[in-house]
C-alpha cells in the first residue's frame, strides 16, 4: 500500500508543479504524459488497493474527477480549466497525509 500512496503522491506533485505558473508568472509547459499518467494511475489504483483502504479509494476518485474531461491541449489553452484542475489536485494533496 505504501507504493500505491507513493505513486499517487508523485503523480499529484508532478501535476501540481506542471499546472503552476513559473516564477515569472508564465505558464509552464504541459505535456500529454502529465494527464495520461494520471489517467493510468486512476485505473491502476482500482487494482492496487489491496486492503480496501477507503482513503485510497477517495483519493483515486478525487483524482479521477479532477482530470476527467481534460487533456494536455485543453490545459495548455484554457487557463480557467488549468487553474481548476490545479486547485483540485492541490486539494487532494492537502486532504491526505502523504
Amino acid at each position: 500500500m505504501k507504493d500505491a500512496w507513493d505513486r499517487l503522491h508523485g503523480c499529484l506533485t508532478r501535476m501540481s508543479d506542471r499546472l503552476a505558473d513559473d516564477e515569472n508568472g508564465d505558464r509552464k509547459r504541459i505535456h500529454s504524459t502529465v494527464i495520461e499518467q494520471g489517467v493510468e494511475l486512476v485505473e491502476l489504483l482500482k487494482h492496487f488497493n489491496l486492503t480496501g483502504d477507503a482513503n485510497m479509494e477517495m483519493a483515486r476518485k478525487d483524482l479521477e474527477r479532477a482530470i476527467n474531461g481534460h487533456d494536455a491541449d485543453d490545459l495548455k489553452e484554457n487557463h480557467v480549466a488549468r487553474e481548476a484542475v490545479k486547485n483540485r489536485v492541490d486539494a487532494i494533496l492537502s486532504k491526505f497525509n502523504f
